[in-house]
């Protein structure tokens, strides 16, 4: 029976074996091997990354060979599932129905890894085709059945802001199932808390252009960019902010306005933006349920 190359305990070291797969040296069957433990297991995923944090220098390398990776294995289980989909019927008053856009369950086997890693590492989403063949799985699988996530990955609030509306939908459910997010939660969460607020603060629906002025780092989520939001509608993403308010608990929603990385500027930015004549953003005030789906 074959190990993990990752985290195998008493095998090779997380950091010393990143440094040899970072640098190519590493055998093509063992390279091969250390990529199908990362599209598979979770241990491995979460060992990779707590070595990738100790290697900040090897950041923009490991960047190509993660975006590499999750591109080919998406790519890969995608085309397979739409292969398996063309022999899918159903028999109704004696007739052959066929079935398009229904997802098996080997289909979630496949990708239940990758989508866990991007929703517990958000930064790949930076990739737009990664964040495209992402929304494309979600998508199939809530044909059939909804992706179901367990812990308060901080990929699940990015998305409440989504320009996809399933995703969106996905998002808030799940958010919802998981419950409040407390103190601890809350910190573990900050950086991404922080990109979905500076998109506010900082007005990108009307300074755009900031994102592709700034110096981005590959591997980091920052900014936000432009294809994980709608920057053309204010509702929908004062709706996932609205959402994201409302599972924080007190304590946490003290951390957010009135701790050291305080949102100085967020209650300013909402009465300011409550005041604009754009359309739909007044249904706040009155009509619009952040808690509905």
């Amino acid at each position: 029976m074959s190990t993990c190359r990752w985290c195998t305990p008493g095998g090779p070291d997380a950091t010393d074996f990143l440094r040899q797969y970072a640098s190519g040296s590493l055998l093509s069957n063992e390279e091969k091997a250390a990529n199908e433990d990362l599209c598979y297991c979770l241990e491995c995923v979460v060992e990779y990354h707590r070595a990738r944090e100790e290697l900040p220098s090897l950041h923009k390398c490991l960047w190509k060979l993660e975006t590499s990776r999750l591109l080919d294995h998406f790519g890969k289980s995608l085309k397979e599932e739409v292969g398996e989909e063309d022999d899918l019927f159903i028999v109704e008053d004696d007739q052959e129905i066929q079935i398009h856009g229904i997802t098996g369950p080997e289909f979630e086997n496949n990708l239940r890894v990758p989508l866990l890693e991007i929703l517990k590492y958000p930064y790949v989403l930076v990739h737009p085709k990664i964040s495209e063949l992402c929304v494309e799985a979600l998508c199939r699988m809530e044909k059939s059945s909804s992706f179901q996530v367990f812990d308060k990955h901080s990929g699940i609030y990015l998305l409440l802001v989504h320009p996809d509306e399933t995703v969106r939908k996905w998002a808030i459910r799940t958010a919802r199932a998981l419950g409040k997010v407390d103190r601890d939660d809350f910190y573990d969460l900050q950086d991404v808390f922080s990109c979905m607020f500076k998109v506010i603060e900082l007005d990108l629906f009307l300074n755009s252009d900031i994102y592709s002025c700034s110096v981005m780092e590959e591997g980091k989520l920052i900014l936000l960019p432009p294809h994980l939001y709608d920057s053309t509608n204010y509702k929908d993403y004062w709706l996932g902010i609205c959402m994201l308010l409302t599972v924080l608990d007190s304590q946490a929603m003290d951390s957010l306005l009135l701790g050291p990385d305080k949102q100085n500027d967020l209650m300013h930015s909402i009465l300011n933006t409550m005041e604009k004549s754009t359309p739909g953003i007044t249904l706040y005030k009155t009509t619009m349920d952040p808690m509905r789906v």
